[in-house]
Order: C-alpha cells, then structure tokens, then sequence
C-alpha cells in the first residue's frame, strides 16, 4: 500500500513537471488566447464523434460477450463503458475503468468470459494501434530528426508486436503449462493461477472465431478514423489547418507514448508528445499547445457524462430490491 502511494505521488509530480517545462519552453499565454476564441460549434460535432466511437467499443465488446454465450444489450454494455470512462479520470490507467466494466457484468456468474472479452476487446483496439503506429514510424521518420525518441517508438512497437504474437501463437501453450502446475490449493497463488487458466481459455475461444476478431479489427479501425476526424474539428475550431494524412500519422505516435507509465493518465507527457509531432507538421508550439489542452478538456468532460450514468446505476441498483 505504502508503495502504491508513492508510485502515485511519483506519477502525479512527473505530469506536473512535465506540464511546467510544457509552459516554460512554450507561449502559454497565446495558446490561451486561441482558446479563449474556439469556435463552440464544432466542438458539438467532436462529442457526437466520442459518442459512436463509445458506441462502436460497445459493440465489438457485445460481439465478444457472445462467443461466450453472455447476453447483455449494446445499449447497457454502452453505459457500462462510459462509467469505465469516467472512473479512469481518477486512476493511474484504463484498468480500473475495465475493472468497473467487470464489476457491472458481475450479476451473469460468467467473470471468467466477462474479463476475456474486456481484455480481447482492449487487445483488439492496442493491435489496430500498433499497425497505425508501424505506418507512422516507417513513413514519418523525419519528424524525430534522428533522435533517441524514434529508437524508444520501434521498441515498443516491436515489443507489443511481440506481445500479441505470443498471446496469440502460445495461448494453448501457456494454459497447458499451467495445467501442470503443481499448487497448494490454499495458497492465493493457486487460486489466482486457476482464475487466470479460466480467462485464458475463454481468450482462446474467441481467438478460434476467426470472422468475430476480424470484425472487431475492422471496428477498431473505424474508431481510429472517427478520432482523427474529431481532432480535425479541433484544430478547425481554433482556426487551425493541418492535413488529415498528418494527423492520421502522428495521433498513433501520441498514443503510443503515452502508454509509457511515467505520468499519472499520461498528463503532461500527452501534451508533450502532441506539442512535439504537430510542431514537426508546420504549427506553431503555441497552437499545438492549445490543440492538445482543448483536447484534455473534452476528453474529460465527455467522460464526466458517465458519472452522471454512474449515480444513476447507483440509485438504480439501491431502489432495485435484493432477490
């Protein structure tokens, strides 16, 4: 516990520092005047593009759930999400957002399925990413200028590459393997060994159903594409042109750094990842500046609306009487 909270504090001043040398090397002053003038109305359109990106997660989960036979609407799974969205505002990472879909689902008796299909339907929208990030890393190569940051990206292009290969190609290996482990059945470790047997064979299930995954893929892939049109509108609504290829080529990049777990939700080194790359496309560090901070605030206050869905499944589930 007392080292959890110093991992939390380490993070938390990693963003803070990150953000301070952010304002330092860059004219905050005139990044803030740019949002002082943002254009509202495209801003309408981004939120609707949040939300069918939402709904798209929804559905590939709901496709993932019905490998394993667990029935739930798209329209519950869809609220679920948006909870998750919200809950990861105020963790480390996604995970306890995942955490929160899991708990929700926890009536169907299934958490071993439940969790597959959370973890396959986050692996799915993480390879969509890497193929993304393999385009950008092969064709944007200048924008690093050959530096150490392009060496960095290709490892961890190369090491969740390798991931998924393994995941996929050794999934039966490394349940047998833990089939033949030998465990005191009251240690925890054997009961952690045994629940993580059962998510890898419902992992292997949906891995047999070739055409699910592909169409998971193939949503994954329009869900990327909607969020390089909602940062299109971005820059549209701060008077701002950068051309769509580039963004399709850099929002990967930025996305792949941030997973690095050095800030708390990737804050501040989002912002500098983005800053760094659209600076290389032809705008100014200001403007970048303003495009990324405008992009937190929506991100967070469409998230917000699953705190709203949060209280209502919590009053929901007190007035619902226990069976």
């Amino acid at each position: 516990m007392f080292s959890g909270s110093w991992k939390f504090i380490a993070k938390l001043v990693a963003s803070i520092t990150l953000l301070g040398v952010l304002f330092v090397f860059v004219d905050w002053r005139e990044g803030l005047s740019l949002l002082l003038e943002v254009d509202l109305k495209p801003l309408v359109l981004v939120f609707a593009l949040y939300a069918i990106g939402l709904w798209l997660c929804s559905v590939k989960w709901r496709m993932l759930l019905n490998v394993h036979e667990v029935s739930v609407s798209v329209a519950k799974l869809f609220r679920f999400y948006w909870i998750g969205a919200f809950i990861s505002n105020f963790l480390p990472s996604t995970v306890g957002g995942d955490f929160s879909r899991l708990t929700f689902l926890r009536s169907t008796n299934r958490l071993a399925e439940v969790a597959a299909s959370i973890v396959l339907e986050r692996m799915t929208g993480m390879f969509m990413l890497i193929v993304f990030s393999g385009f950008s890393l092969s064709l944007r190569d200048h924008y690093f200028g050959g530096s150490f940051l392009l060496l960095v990206l290709w490892l961890i292009f190369g090491s969740g590459l390798g991931f998924f290969l393994v995941s996929f190609m050794y999934n039966r290996n490394i349940i047998a393997w833990l089939g033949r482990l030998s465990l005191d059945e009251n240690r925890f470790i054997c009961k952690f060994v045994v629940k993580a047997k059962k998510v890898l064979v419902a992992l292997l299930l949906c891995q047999e159903r070739k055409l699910v995954l592909f169409d998971c893929l193939a949503l994954s892939f329009v869900f990327y594409c909607l969020s390089f049109l909602a940062q299109q509108l971005i820059f549209f609504s701060l008077g701002l042109s950068v051309p769509f290829t580039e963004i399709m080529f850099i929002l990967p990049l930025v996305s792949l750094i941030s997973f690095v777990p050095i800030s708390l939700n990737s804050i501040g080194l989002t912002e500098s990842a983005f800053v760094f790359f659209f600076v290389q496309a032809g705008l100014q560090p200001s403007e970048a500046l303003a495009a990324a901070l405008l992009g937190r605030i929506l991100t967070v206050l469409f998230s917000s609306f699953g705190g709203i869905l949060l209280l209502i499944e919590n009053n929901t589930m007190v007035k619902t009487p226990a069976n």
